[in-house]
């Protein structure tokens, strides 16, 4: 989950809690926890609501930072003499 979050530009200490606020919002759990060696699988609720995000064209989701008009700067390169 912390990869996802992280390719995604979301915070990962923030996700647990932004998908109990969906299972919540949605009554039921999205994901069944795995265990050691064993990833999250979705529940029948979360197959649907990833089939259903599925659909949604990628130019319709708002960002996060939009959403909350963050603005976001670029990091600077080893490069970049503000580093």
């Amino acid at each position: 989950m912390t990869a996802f979050a992280r390719d995604a530009g979301l915070d990962p200490g923030t996700m647990p809690l932004e998908i109990r606020k969906l299972e919540q919002d949605l009554g039921g759990e999205l994901l069944v926890p795995g265990g050691v060696k064993r990833p999250l699988r979705l529940t029948r609720l979360g197959k649907k609501v990833a089939a259903a995000a599925a659909r949604v064209p990628a130019s319709s989701v708002i960002s996060p930072h939009r959403a909350t008009n963050k603005r976001v700067s670029p990091r600077p390169s080893c490069d970049d003499p503000r580093a």
